[in-house]
């Protein structure tokens, strides 16, 4: 059964845009443009940065957001 839907949602549909409507991103699958939803735009931030105004879906995003931010040698991505 997932062949079949992965041969649906990826080779017969490839050509059917899924766009979200807030940032425009776009997926080729309406279940990877649900999931991109979700993680993108539905999770809380509840995670504050205390040396920055950003926010963060879970506390080790903070760690690395710093270490990332303090090393000039780190390549952000």
């Amino acid at each position: 059964m997932r062949v079949q839907e992965h041969i649906r949602n990826i080779h017969e549909s490839a050509d059917i845009e899924q766009r979200c409507a807030t940032c425009g991103f776009v997926s080729t699958t309406p279940r990877a443009l649900k999931k991109h939803i979700f993680n993108m735009h539905k999770v809380v931030r509840k995670h504050k940065c205390d040396m920055c105004e950003k926010a963060f879906k879970r506390p080790q995003d903070i760690k690395v957001s710093i270490e990332t931010t303090l090393d000039p040698t780190s390549s952000s991505s």
